[in-house]
């Protein structure tokens, strides 16, 4: 369980913070949202919550235990995976080269490592043609499918998205989001989606907005 203790930031001045004696709860096996209007801190909360960023007061646990206390590297090397809106994958690899990585840099091993990630595409719809092109050969949506995967395949129990579907049609956007409620349903992780869209939040466990610096839970 991921958890947020009296959270708290803002920039320069106190007086001016982007939210406050924030506690929320994050459980395996949900889909969370954070919404909120653009430039409303939702982002900066998750950047907090990666782990990228450091809190002004309060804290972050995980499972009981500290941030602080586990060490932001290591909590983003082994407990956390992000995927983000602009995909951020090596655009000079192929798509099963861009798993391979991410496989490489967290340490995860895995026997028979080149059928799991050809079967870890094939299960997101990337076929082994697919796999074989380089990404920029790739639609947005498989990008972002291919993004999602690199992610999955590093063993992380919490993900985290920050816009997911802001670059793509509303066909695929729905798509990519029925894969992020496989991935906490039937695989347990703990997973939040950064969005200001409602269709999005509709098909949510659970949504926390951000709105005049405070966070609420939506009915």
């Amino acid at each position: 369980m991921l958890e947020t203790k009296n959270l708290g930031f803002w920039y320069k001045n106190e007086d001016e913070y982007l939210f406050k004696d924030v506690n929320l709860t994050f459980e395996e096996g949900k889909l969370y949202s954070i919404l909120g209007k653009s430039g409303s801190g939702k982002t900066t909360f998750l950047s907090l919550i990666s782990g990228l960023d450091t809190e002004k007061e309060g804290e972050i646990l995980l499972n009981g235990e500290s941030l602080k206390k586990i060490g932001l590297t290591n909590y983003r090397k082994k407990k956390l995976a992000i995927v983000f809106q602009a995909y951020n994958l090596f655009t000079y690899m192929t798509a099963f080269q861009n798993v391979e990585s991410a496989l490489e840099i967290s340490g995860v091993q895995k026997e028979n490592r080149k059928e799991f990630i050809r079967e870890s595409l094939k299960n997101v719809g990337i076929s082994e043609e697919l796999q074989d092109k380089r990404v920029t050969q790739l639609s947005g949506g498989q990008q972002q499918r291919v993004a999602i995967v690199r992610a999955m395949v590093t063993g992380a129990d919490i993900i985290v998205a920050d816009e997911p579907t802001g670059n793509l049609d509303e066909e695929t956007g729905r798509s990519i989001i029925q894969l992020f409620e496989t991935i906490a349903h039937e695989q347990k992780k703990i997973v939040i989606l950064v969005t200001h869209d409602n269709d999005i939040a509709n098909r949510s466990d659970v949504v926390y907005e951000l709105k005049d610096k405070v966070f609420n839970e939506v009915a």
